[in-house]
């Protein structure tokens, strides 16, 4: 879980660093920034993933989450057949 969660950091962080460059960038190059030009670009910028963290963190997170699931149903599979055992 707390692995799961730091790749979640990564990934938040990973798309921090790139949004603010995106920001810093279209100030540069213009004096006022509206919001469809932000819209715009970070639409195509997050389209295009480069870097190398993203999908193995990503498919780690899922592998988690698919484990989980089966996790929580084998544990609900044996508290229904020990509540069946105990007659309750």
């Amino acid at each position: 879980m707390v692995l799961a969660f730091s790749g979640i950091g990564v990934i938040a962080w990973m798309a921090t660093v790139r949004a603010l460059s995106v920001l810093e960038r279209i100030q540069d190059q213009m004096d006022q920034v509206d919001m469809t030009t932000i819209s715009n670009v970070a639409l195509a910028s997050s389209v295009d993933s480069t870097s190398i963290y993203f999908k193995p963190i990503l498919l780690f997170i899922v592998c988690c989450w698919l484990f989980s699931i089966m996790d929580a149903y084998r544990t609900g599979k044996t508290m229904e057949r020990s509540e069946k055992t105990q007659g309750i």
